[in-house]
């Protein structure tokens, strides 16, 4: 296994990537276990809530940890939301809607991915002999 500094992608965006991902995952770990009431509400709906949390934490990890394969990434992420939901469940308020709330949490990890892997598809070939005559360069 590789050590945590070789995971690290040197560089001015460190500097604030890594507050920001860990900004982004005690907001997200205290707004899943405080009670409702105290949780404020951004969007009308949880779900939206949900999504757009863990796509923050996702685009905070892919920027903290550039080297880091996308899908230990992944892997890591979906397991911070599987420990919060499986705590959910024992919380009278929140056990109706863990599952709901695990899949939007899934959905939206996916949504940050799935945009850095399309680009890492395209910048991993040369273009084509009429994307030169279209674009040249």
């Amino acid at each position: 296994m590789k050590s945590m500094s070789s995971l690290i992608t040197p560089g001015p965006i460190i500097l604030l990537a890594l507050p920001a991902l860990a900004w982004a995952i005690i907001a997200v770990t205290l707004a899943s276990l405080a009670p409702i009431a105290y949780v404020p509400r951004i969007f009308n709906s949880t779900h939206v809530e949900h999504l757009a949390a863990f796509y923050i934490v996702t685009l905070g990890g892919a920027a903290a940890f550039g080297r880091l394969s996308l899908l230990r990434l992944a892997g890591l992420i979906v397991t911070f939301a599987v420990a919060l939901a499986a705590i959910r469940v024992f919380q009278a308020a929140h056990r109706a809607s863990a599952l709901e709330d695990l899949l939007c949490d899934t959905a939206g990890i996916w949504t940050a991915i799935a945009p850095i892997i399309v680009a890492r598809f395209r910048n991993a070939r040369p273009p084509s002999e009429v994307e030169k005559s279209i674009w040249p360069n």
